[in-house]
């Protein structure tokens, strides 16, 4: 995925595997500052590219799991005025006393070639690891700590199948802890099982984690945007995003001719969005919203549609025809003409996601982290353009509109 800042291109890079002690991410969402992220490595095989200066060396630590949806990144900026005290043949130290302020919640970073590596921060990082929200890991919990070092990009990889997972503060923190790491040749904390994108660095292209979103606070962050706010009402408490659908019928649904309420971001170029959706009656909680039609997803719109000219594609949740009840659903409008169909499943509740290649769209639904993606539609739009606003929408074509959904996290690969 490409967004419109971008970094420095290193000339090369390399994976290298390597044995880890340690990985430890305390998750302090109410507290951020007393949010922690620790990495340990000793091996052979650490380094740290050829280069001297301090002006050089950047770092970004990459933790992911849970197929590469749960992700955090901890980034250090390069230069003597940004904390880099060493970058010599035999050590490389970065220290800021200061964090969570200054330019990184790193407050210590070492790299000693062939022996060791260290990273510590105070604070959750510059995409936080939300280890709270996502739970324990079930699949091994991988990492890539990368080194840029003037022209050359060197990520050590890892990879930990024996991990803790732990609650804290009566429930609203938590504490990951994972140990005995060793290599990981395909470096899959940038190159997740099953997806068909990478995540990218802040060193190779520019890091696109923190367009995401885990909701952690009590109001929507500013950085987003809302279609149509009258037809939905916003919340955001327990570490969810909340939309209400307050409309319903012609005019306020995702179909055809008529656009209903969508929390976005603008982004550029191809891009792999996910999201955790659950979806309810607010009349009756727990139980899913009633037929017909009453569906809620992921959206991507192009940014100039207009009346009799509305291009997007979507991919949803909810309830869809009497007949079939609980369903999700595929759309891609073009022109303000719909083609879509959905398909009925057993829970209300489940992951979504798009992703973009080019022209191409990719549509997946699975019902929990443990299985699989499932690949219901792909559609070739080439009428797209390069930026679009993606995100989280809503619709109801009954009244009165009895549906709520609560998205956990939206994370961008």
């Amino acid at each position: 995925m490409t967004v419109a800042l971008l970094t420095a291109v290193p000339a090369w890079a390399i994976n290298v595997p390597i044995a880890a002690r340690k990985v430890m991410v305390v998750d302090r969402p109410i507290d951020s500052a007393r949010s922690k992220v620790l990495f340990v490595a000793k091996d052979a095989a650490i380094s740290k590219g050829p280069r001297s200066s301090l002006e050089d060396i950047s770092v970004e630590l990459t933790i992911t799991y849970n197929g590469g949806f749960t992700a955090g990144v901890v980034s250090i900026p390069a230069g003597s005025t940004n904390g880099w005290r060493s970058n010599s043949a035999s050590v490389a130290r970065y220290t800021n006393p200061a964090a969570p302020d200054g330019p990184s919640d790193a407050k210590l970073a070492l790299s000693r070639p062939a022996a060791l590596l260290k990273l510590v921060t105070k604070g959750p990082g510059d995409f936080p690891l939300s280890v709270l929200a996502s739970g324990p890991p079930p699949d091994p919990v991988r990492t890539a700590f990368c080194v840029t070092n003037g022209g050359q990009e060197t990520c050590l990889c890892s990879q930990f199948a024996t991990c803790r997972h732990k609650l804290l503060a009566g429930g609203s923190a938590a504490k990951l802890i994972c140990t005995l790491g060793t290599g990981d040749a395909s470096c899959d904390a940038l190159n997740p099982p099953g997806s068909t994108t990478s995540i990218t660095t802040t060193t190779s292209t520019s890091t696109t984690l923190p367009l995401g979103d885990t909701f952690d606070g009590a109001s929507l962050d500013p950085s987003w945007s809302v279609l149509n706010p009258g037809l939905v009402t916003i919340g955001v408490s327990g570490g969810s995003l909340h939309l209400e659908a307050t409309m319903s019928g012609a005019g306020t649904t995702w179909y055809n001719n008529s656009e209903g309420p969508l929390v976005y971001k603008a982004v550029t170029g191809d891009f792999d969005v996910r999201t955790v959706v659950s979806t309810e009656d607010p009349g009756n909680p727990g139980s899913p919203p009633p037929t017909q039609y009453r569906l809620a997803g992921l959206l991507a719109r192009d940014p100039a549609s207009a009346p009799g000219a509305l291009d997007w594609v979507h991919v949803a949740l909810g309830s869809g025809a009497t007949a079939q009840g609980v369903s999700y659903e595929y759309k891609s409008t073009a022109a303000s003409v719909s083609t879509w169909a959905t398909t009925p499943t057993a829970s209300p509740d489940g992951e979504l996601r798009i992703v973009r290649t080019g022209a191409v769209f990719d549509l997946y639904w699975r019902p929990d982290a443990l299985a699989s993606w499932l690949l219901i539609q792909s559609f070739v739009r080439a009428d797209m353009p390069a930026t679009l606003h993606v995100g989280l929408m809503i619709y109801a074509t009954e009244a009165p509109p009895s549906i709520r959904a609560s998205f956990d996290q939206i994370a961008f690969f």
